[in-house]
């Protein structure tokens, strides 16, 4: 079971291996359990997503830290829940709301043991974005960022209101995060590591589809411990 004191606990054992791993999360907005055809959905088909859940593990019973970005987002970060932080809904522009600089964050803590982390997309943990008014992806421990306060404007197809380490981007042609080459510092193409933790708990219910197929056979036997 992954506690917040094993989260906490994870870059001093992280340190004391000779190889750290790379750890990407990928944060789907607004998706529910339902919705992927490895979770067994009809009609909707989401290959690229069920390659993850046949190389890796496909929770059944797992819980976001609440029903909208903003705090599931702030929780995912922290591992606290979003009330405690002070973001309890969905952060609107230029709202007072937003993740407090003091608050623990796991980008924080692999910084510590040497990663260079990055976060690449919608942020959308303030409502003061790229304001010194408010701390920003960098003050939460992320090296380099290419982002967005909310969705990407006027449309997720060649948007320009991009901001990269603090510096508006200006127009960007396509989908930028689908293309990282078009989008992303060379700096990040050619670090060594990548940033945060352990599998994102984002939007599931608790019980599986019936008509889910049953790829448990297909995925490794880990055991996550708790620390201490």
């Amino acid at each position: 079971m992954m506690t917040r004191r094993s989260l906490l606990a994870a870059p001093a054992l992280l340190s004391a291996q000779a190889k750290q791993p790379d750890i990407v999360i990928v944060l789907t907005d607004d998706l529910g359990y339902g919705d992927l055809s490895c979770f067994g959905h009809p009609n909707i088909k989401t290959p690229n997503l069920d390659r993850f859940a046949t190389q890796g593990i496909r929770f059944t019973d797992c819980y976001a830290a609440a029903p909208v970005c903003s705090p599931s987002r702030c929780g995912l970060l922290t591992g606290r829940t979003p009330t405690r932080l002070g973001v309890y809904d969905w952060i609107p522009e230029k709202s007072p709301m937003h993740l407090q600089r003091s608050e623990q964050t796991f980008a924080k803590l692999l910084q510590q043991t040497g990663y260079a982390t990055a976060h690449i997309g919608k942020w959308h943990c303030n409502g003061l974005f790229n304001s010194p008014a408010q701390p920003q992806p960098n003050d939460h421990g992320f090296d380099h960022w290419v982002a967005t306060q909310n969705n990407s404007l006027p449309s997720h197809k060649d948007p320009v209101n991009f901001v990269r380490n603090g510096q508006p981007v200006g127009p960007l042609a396509g989908f930028p995060p689908l293309n990282p080459s078009a989008s992303l510092p060379a700096s990040i193409r050619r670090t060594k590591r990548w940033p945060p933790r352990t599998p994102s708990p984002r939007n599931t219910a608790k019980r599986r589809p019936a008509n889910a197929p049953n790829t448990s056979a297909m995925l490794p036997k880990w055991t996550i411990t708790s620390a201490g």
